[in-house]
């Protein structure tokens, strides 16, 4: 898949929308069952509630240690929605960002990573920490190696 990958990268803006969200520490190993269980716990409050997703899930990394993740991740949502004791009323991530659209598993994510890393310094530009990846093809519906996920590093404004 990296043979075909063209990541094309730039400096976006990004506007917060509400959203709910779980904010929680894991591994990246254990990410996978956790976001499935916690995307299907926010859709059934929502459900509940009688609303729906406005977007595509996401999921924000506070840092990249692969063994000690800070992750929050959710659903943007309407300004009516609300959350509970573990699902909180959050908003999506505003301000600029490097970013691209990666297609392929989501373990295969490394070069999307780098081309972003490449353009923040190649353009003097001061990076966050902060990941954030929002995932725009429904896995059920979607072989792992056609899913799209729109990858951004938060920057840091001058």
């Amino acid at each position: 898949m990296e043979s075909e990958c063209q990541l094309v990268c730039e400096v976006k803006d990004l506007v917060a929308v509400p959203a709910l969200s779980i904010r929680t520490r894991t591994s990246m190993q254990k990410s996978a069952p956790l976001f499935d269980a916690g995307y299907r716990d926010i859709l059934q409050l929502l459900s509940k509630q009688g609303r729906y997703p406005v977007g595509a899930p996401f999921a924000r990394y506070f840092n990249m240690n692969m063994n000690e993740l800070e992750i929050e991740f959710g659903y943007p949502v309407d300004d009516n929605a609300m959350g509970d004791d573990r699902i909180v009323k959050s908003s999506t991530l505003s301000g600029k960002a490097a970013s691209c659209l990666y297609t392929g598993c989501c373990d295969g994510m490394e070069p999307a990573y780098e081309a972003l890393l490449m353009l923040v310094f190649s353009k003097g530009l001061n990076f966050t920490g902060d990941a954030y990846e929002i995932y725009l093809d429904d896995p059920a519906l979607t072989p792992s190696d056609r899913r799209r996920t729109q990858v951004h590093l938060l920057l840091r404004e001058a």
